[in-house]
């Protein structure tokens, strides 16, 4: 196995030990105080690698683009995640996001005019049905699946709307990430592009916090005993381990099995539930998973 493919397997680990860090951080802290919070370390980390990688100039129209990629894709769409992640268990919530490849064919083909293969169909089918059929399994036992106390009436709604903020968050990164690619020049650096976007993310989470309010109590947080810490640890673990290696991966193998390896963040966060969490993990939930996982393989081969 070359050192490309373990780069995207490595960063597959890290993204869904990132969601189960931030799964039991959400415990404590609120959606918005932890992307707000996540954003700020996440940019002293990222600027760090910038300065060491150096910075070049971006024209306006990239910048403009990247900065609206930024508000889509990191104020509303990681909000809406940890929205999702403290409402719902991190396996459904991972699976979730997968359907964003799903909403990324659909906006090419309606915005860049792009026709899918027939495998890429048949991977979009796949995936449907393997969300779909976590879904189902999760309906039937919405309090044991989710560790919601209170009555089954609660615990259903409460999963309904982790089920919307998951659908949401995956359909506003798939437009700030078709934002990004449509409109950033080519000598543009990905280090410097995710930056920006994460900057303008910052900002626009914090001028919501703001508004409502709750500026002091979203970065209060910071002052609760131990969570500083596991906030750093989960945004180091994110960044170089998720995003870095990720990075890696795309240059040491072929984009699109590097891409598809990385997809198969369900199937390591049943592992770590587990393990970690203790949660019970069904032979359906396994099946469901590497069916949704298998699709959005076929999905990046059919769109090479």
């Amino acid at each position: 196995m070359s050192l490309g493919m373990l780069a995207a397997l490595a960063s597959a680990l890290a993204w869904a030990l990132g969601a189960i860090l931030f799964r039991r951080i959400g415990e404590r802290a609120s959606p918005t105080a932890m992307n707000l919070t996540k954003s700020l370390m996440g940019l002293v980390f990222l600027g760090v690698a910038v300065a060491a990688t150096g910075v070049t100039r971006i024209d306006g129209e990239s910048l403009a683009r990247l900065a609206a990629s930024g508000v889509l894709g990191i104020a509303v769409g990681d909000t809406l995640f940890f929205a999702a992640l403290v409402r719902l268990e991190p396996r459904t919530t991972l699976l979730l996001a997968s359907v964003g490849h799903v909403f990324a064919v659909l906006l090419s083909v309606a915005v860049l005019g792009e026709r899918p293969t027939a495998v890429t169909w048949a991977g979009i089918t796949l995936v449907i049905l393997g969300v779909g059929w976590v879904l189902q399994v999760g309906a039937e036992a919405p309090g044991a699946m989710t560790g919601t106390e209170g009555s089954g009436a609660t615990a259903r709604s409460q999963r309904a709307i982790g089920i919307a903020c998951g659908v949401g968050s995956a359909l506003a990164t798939s437009c700030g990430l078709l934002l990004a690619k449509t409109g950033v020049g080519v000598d543009v650096s990905t280090l410097e592009a995710a930056w920006v976007r994460l900057a303008t993310g910052v900002v626009a989470v914090g001028l919501v916090s703001v508004a409502r309010g709750h500026l002091r109590a979203d970065l209060g947080v910071l002052r609760i005993p131990g969570l500083l810490r596991e906030l750093g640890v989960a945004v180091a673990v994110v960044m170089f381990g998720g995003f870095w290696l990720s990075l890696v991966s795309l240059r040491y193998a072929d984009a699109s099995v590097a891409t598809a390896l990385a997809a198969t963040e369900p199937i390591f966060v049943l592992a770590l539930a587990r393990w970690w969490l203790g949660e019970r993990v069904t032979t359906k939930a396994v099946l469901a998973a590497c069916l949704a996982v298998t699709g959005v393989g076929l999905i990046v081969v059919g769109s090479r």
